[in-house]
């Protein structure tokens, strides 16, 4: 479909450039490589989501339910949170 719409590249996406398997794959294929900066700000979540007895008391419940019970409560409390 890309050769008939006349497209000229095709981008075969990011790879890290210590995965040599991946790599040689994309090279087999044609692929050029150019390294890619990122720039991050710093990685910080705000204090009320950390603090608090509340947080507290939840990661503990949270951390010993059993697994069908802790899905059943994120599906439940995901519309309310998320």
């Amino acid at each position: 479909m890309l050769k008939r719409m006349a497209c000229l590249k095709f981008d075969l996406g990011r790879s890290e450039a210590d995965n040599r398997g991946l790599v040689a794959f994309k090279e087999n294929w044609g692929a050029g490589s150019r390294p890619l900066d990122y720039y991050r700000l710093p990685d910080r979540q705000p204090l009320h989501l950390h603090s608090g007895w509340r947080s507290r008391v939840a990661k503990g419940i949270f951390s010993v339910m059993p697994d069908t019970l802790f899905a059943a409560t994120g599906k439940l409390l995901y519309r309310h949170i998320g």
